[in-house]
């Protein structure tokens, strides 16, 4: 009797534990946290994916230069200095041009002085087009000096694109897992998630928008400048000269005057400082011999 009673209670006590065993797998299960299922996702699309800046050797090779050239991701700057006979009609013509061919001014500035006059435009021109608007700008005076600068940002661009798609995927698996019901703290946890991957994907799409802007548009920067202008002499320019001559003498003229009148005002005067100055010295003088002797 007392043996049966003893496998009953290890019979109830096996039983209670794996109640509870499978009860605390259960909680687990539901609280899983939601990286490591969004990590899940990331490795998985990972795996069934090829990487985005991988290129099949193949292809490479079967593909022209030209087209492999005409992939790459370039910023082209420009700066062309032009002599011209005056500064309106190129500065127009110069605007035209860029609108001729779909690109715009980004900047205009126009310097007058003495000599001379100059203006700098900064004009936008479309990658494709830019080879015959500089062929154009060319012929709207003496080219002095022209220089051409490349950056190739076709790794950034790369880059930033591989970053969406990876951040797109962690941002499915996050909503997938906002859509499971759980406590209010998971919740809460995975929306603060979602809102950093989200941020982060509208930060990378805004610099992508500004690469591609950088390389459609190429940036020319255009110097214009007029030859300086010789002195110009006056007809009767002897003439003139015996005029600003006469002019000066009789300024210089003015001024002795001027500081006559001044000395035969203030001449006096000094002459009377003087004169009490040294009779005063000469009185001391005198004193002093006075008690000397005495």
């Amino acid at each position: 009797m007392k043996s049966h009673k003893l496998k009953m209670l290890f019979s109830l006590v096996l039983v209670l534990g794996l109640i509870i065993t499978v009860a605390e797998c259960q909680r687990n299960e539901s609280r899983a946290p939601f990286a490591l299922v969004a990590k899940h996702a990331r490795e998985k699309d990972f795996a069934s994916e090829p990487s985005s800046g991988s290129v099949d050797a193949d292809e490479a090779i079967d593909k022209p230069i030209s087209a492999q050239i005409s992939e790459r991701k370039l910023i082209a700057r420009i700066s062309l200095t032009l002599e011209v006979e005056k500064i309106k009609d190129p500065v127009i013509k110069a605007e035209g041009i860029a609108k001729e061919f779909g690109g715009y001014v980004s900047d205009s500035r126009i310097y007058q002085e003495e000599t001379s006059e100059s203006a700098t435009l900064v004009l936008m021109i479309p990658i494709q087009n830019l080879d015959r608007a500089l062929a154009k700008l060319r012929e709207l005076g003496k080219v002095r000096y022209e220089q051409k600068t490349t950056e190739d940002v076709t790794r950034q661009f790369i880059d930033s694109q591989a970053r969406i798609k990876n951040l797109q995927r962690e941002e499915e698996a996050l909503a997938r897992l906002l859509e499971r019901s759980g406590k209010l703290a998971d919740i809460l946890e995975v929306e603060r998630e979602l809102a950093r991957v989200r941020t982060e994907i509208d930060q990378i799409q805004g610099e992508l928008r500004f690469l591609e802007h950088q390389t459609s548009y190429s940036t020319l920067t255009l110097n214009l400048s007029t030859k300086p202008l010789p002195p110009q002499y006056e007809a009767g320019s002897l003439k003139n000269s015996f005029i600003r001559a006469w002019r000066a003498f009789r300024a210089t003229l003015h001024g002795l005057v001027v500081l006559a009148i001044y000395a035969l005002f203030f001449v006096p005067l000094i002459i009377v400082l003087i004169a009490i100055i040294y009779f005063i010295i000469k009185l001391l003088k005198r004193l002093i011999r006075g008690k000397r002797a005495s």
